[in-house]
């Protein structure tokens, strides 16, 4: 490929992603140099992953995960809203800074998804392809078709439920990836895991809840609600029901157990295990840059790191 054209074709996915950062559910980029292959991002304090294994069997309370849901929920409709297709929604690449405020990361390279007849050509896609337990059911039956929004949506209603219980997804979450394991799980999915699912949330579970991972998790991809209407739903729901008072009263137990007696790395993971909540339904200027496999190096802005 000729340098020009390539550098061309560099910079226009460099300026899609910095148009998709504006918004406040998703990374802000700080800046970029193409030459050195950096892309500077804002630093925010954990991801999903790293905040919930901080906690360890502490839940999050539930005005907190109502807040996460919808949050998530604002940020992947945004980039749905500009043809974008993340296919890698998980734990791992849901920021949260240190008030609270979900962010999709780890967005790559966006490209135009040419390969389809039927693509539309202002349509992008989000590399790598996925992780393995939260990939749709049908993206394992269809490998080969073209990403959708619905494969998203369904990535979301496995983060959320990940994040509820802070249990293994499935038995074989924790093993090595092989042959076995991947067909063991295809086959697993043909079963009743979403009821099973569904069971494990419990009677203090908001309904509203359970009808999104409902939704998220529609046996049919099209019967799917949109993350823009469950976005509007949850932040509806979230003004008329959830107290204020007890949400402020979540997050101030939240951050005293990420801060309290645990040795913080370099991402934020706790190394001790924190207490459980009392009641989970009323309780209220340095760069690091991180290898990556892609492309692209990402440097995290932040201002000052400073011991618990």
């Amino acid at each position: 490929m000729d340098k020009d054209w390539a550098r061309y074709v560099q910079q226009k996915e460099i300026d899609k992603l910095v148009q998709l950062s504006t918004h406040i559910h998703v990374v802000e980029i700080k800046g970029v140099d193409p030459d050195r292959n950096f892309i500077i991002m804002e630093y925010c304090s954990y991801s999903l992953f790293e905040l919930r294994k901080t906690l360890g069997k502490t839940y999050i309370p539930w005005p907190r995960c109502l807040h996460f849901m919808q949050q998530i929920l604002s940020g992947v409709e945004f980039l749905h809203r500009n043809k974008i297709i993340h296919r890698d929604i998980k734990p791992e690449n849901v920021m949260v800074t240190d008030s609270f405020v979900c962010k999709i990361a780890d967005l790559g390279l966006a490209k135009h998804e040419s390969s389809h007849t039927n693509s539309n050509k202002d349509s992008f896609i989000i590399q790598p392809s996925g992780s393995m337990f939260y990939i749709s059911p049908e993206r394992w039956n269809s490998p080969a078709d073209p990403a959708k929004e619905s494969d998203d949506i369904y990535s979301c209603g496995m983060v959320f439920f990940k994040m509820i219980t802070n249990g293994n997804l499935f038995e074989s979450e924790n093993l090595p990836w092989d042959e076995s394991v991947v067909s063991n799980l295809k086959h697993y999915l043909k079963g009743p895991w979403r009821e099973s699912f569904i069971e494990q949330l419990g009677n203090d579970c908001p309904v509203i809840v359970k009808d999104v991972l409902k939704s998220c998790w529609h046996k049919e991809p099209v019967k799917r609600r949109t993350c823009k209407s469950w976005a509007d739903s949850l932040r509806n729901y979230i003004r008329d029901e959830v107290n204020e008072e007890d949400l402020a009263k979540a997050d101030e137990k939240l951050k005293d157990l990420l801060k309290g007696g645990k040795s913080r790395t370099r991402h934020g993971i706790s190394q001790s295990p924190a207490t459980p909540l009392s009641d989970r339904a009323s309780a209220g200027g340095e760069e690091e840059t991180i290898e990556i496999p892609q492309p692209m190096m990402i440097a995290h802005h932040k201002t000052t790191i400073r011991p618990p």
